[in-house]
């Protein structure tokens, strides 16, 4: 794969193993030629219906994404079973997204702000890294408590907001989160498609390449289907890119 540019937040995730899934070398969309560091993960939940392109045959690795579809994405990554019912006044009936959202806000994943869902907004990373540790705890994963000292050493720490220290700490002594060149973990920044994609393959992989992450979900799921890649890349690595 293409390495990674300069001053990109690095998640790394081992994909590891023989047989099952077969990855192409070439992502099956027609947008992700400058997304190569993404194809993989991009390739393996699209072809475990974790996520979706957006039509045209176009994947929209550039697009900002929805605090909607990234809830959507946890709901099937962690195979929560989908429950109806209303969740926030916002939330249009029978909208694509609307049992997802119901069942993350019952396992406590997603709560709102003044009572709306805001789904269409832009998801920042820290937000992403909170429902993603949610998400952990819905499912019985042992998730540590996140320390403030995992966040003094980044350039940026003290930007993280106080609702998201927690989770964002945790995530980065899971080894999920690891800075950018210049040692910081933006965490008001949005997070891209292409972006959001590693960690759901981090979730849904044949394995992560990380003893802490091996730990958190050891007996939660049966063993994960294995890949083949036909790229020389033996990793995956999330990105959150500098402005």
């Amino acid at each position: 794969g293409v390495a990674p540019a300069s001053g990109t937040v690095e998640i790394a995730i081992s994909n590891g193993g023989s047989g099952g899934i077969n990855i192409p070398a070439v992502s099956s969309f027609s947008d992700m030629a400058n997304y190569s560091w993404a194809t993989t993960a991009v390739e393996y939940l699209s072809q475990t219906g974790v996520v979706n392109g957006i039509g045209n045959g176009r994947f929209g690795p550039e697009q900002t994404i929805q605090r909607c579809d990234f809830t959507l994405m946890l709901c099937r990554a962690f195979r929560f079973d989908m429950i109806g019912g209303n969740s926030f006044p916002d939330i249009p009936a029978g909208s694509y997204y609307g049992s997802a959202v119901t069942t993350a806000k019952s396992l406590g994943i997603v709560t709102g702000s003044n009572g709306l869902f805001m789904p269409t907004s832009a998801l920042s990373r820290q937000d992403a890294m909170l429902m993603l540790k949610r998400a952990m705890v819905a499912a019985g994963w042992s998730v540590p408590s996140g320390a403030e000292g995992s966040l003094s050493r980044f350039s940026d720490g003290a930007q993280v907001s106080g609702y998201a220290r927690d989770a964002v700490a945790s995530m980065v002594q899971m080894g999920v989160v690891t800075g950018d060149g210049a040692n910081r973990l933006k965490p008001w920044e949005p997070i891209s498609r292409a972006e959001m994609v590693l960690p759901a393959q981090s979730i849904t992989g044949p394995s992560f390449g990380r003893s802490a992450l091996m730990a958190a979900r050891e007996d939660w799921l049966e063993p994960p289907m294995p890949m083949t890649t036909s790229t020389s890349a033996s990793a995956c690595t999330f990105f959150a890119r500098a402005s």
